[in-house]
């Protein structure tokens, strides 16, 4: 069964959408960490190298870039 479209939300901008619904910071978070993630993929880099290049642990590169942990945050 479908689910009727509301006439409100027509023509309303997915950023507006997402604004409104307080999802905003975190889908945005989200996105973040998977291009970065994507970026050192294509680079070649494992996260080690890029922890030793940072001045951290592995630990830490593996839980900043892990888009299900919504409470660490790259701002």
């Amino acid at each position: 069964m479908k689910k009727a479209i509301n006439p409100d939300c027509v023509g309303q901008d997915f950023d507006e959408f997402l604004a409104e619904e307080g999802l905003a910071a975190e889908v945005e978070a989200r996105a973040i960490k998977k291009i970065v993630v994507a970026l050192l993929m294509k680079s070649g880099k494992t996260q080690g190298e890029l922890a030793e290049q940072l001045h951290t642990s592995r630990t830490q590169i593996r839980r900043l870039l892990d888009p299900a942990n919504t409470s660490i945050t790259l701002s």
